[in-house]
């Protein structure tokens, strides 16, 4: 390692490590608190129980610009949800089409959004496209009121 990047792997060595601010004065068990009540909380908002149903009710009712094979993508994204990757084979199982078919649903899902791959021939992944983030994550999307700064009139 050479004298410029060794300087900067010291400087940034401690980025991943809580900040002695963050940590001084406090237990591991009101840290690991502090960690299980963020986690609850972002599992509240993002309603992970609920999202099968979620997915299921936007093919239902949202993705109805898909005349084909829109009940078929659904059940995949419902394996991407549960299990986040899988191997294009599995598309054959998980919809009970021919190994073609197969094709043009993975190419219809990939083209919409629902779906991504790291590859042309690679493993398919769970994707949130912009276009179904209110649907799937209803929390994350609520319209509140914004209060004005204190001291300001609205």
């Amino acid at each position: 390692m050479q004298s410029g990047e060794r300087d900067s792997h010291e400087q940034h060595s401690g980025c991943d490590r809580p900040h002695e601010a963050q940590t001084a004065g406090t237990s591991s068990s009101a840290n690991a608190r502090l960690h299980l009540d963020q986690i609850q909380f972002m599992s509240g908002l993002l309603g992970l129980p609920d999202l099968r149903t979620r997915v299921e009710r936007y093919f239902q009712f949202q993705a109805l610009h898909l005349k084909r094979y829109r009940e078929e993508i659904m059940r995949v994204a419902f394996t991407l949800v549960d299990e986040g990757e899988i191997p294009r084979a599995r598309v054959l199982a998980i919809t009970g089409k021919a190994a073609t078919v197969s094709v043009e649903i993975i190419k219809l899902g990939l083209a919409e959004g629902y779906f991504e791959t790291p590859s042309p021939k690679g493993p398919l992944r769970v994707a949130f496209p912009a276009k179904i983030h209110e649907f799937y994550f209803p929390q994350l999307f609520l319209d509140l009121p914004v209060e004005p700064p204190a001291g300001r009139a609205a």
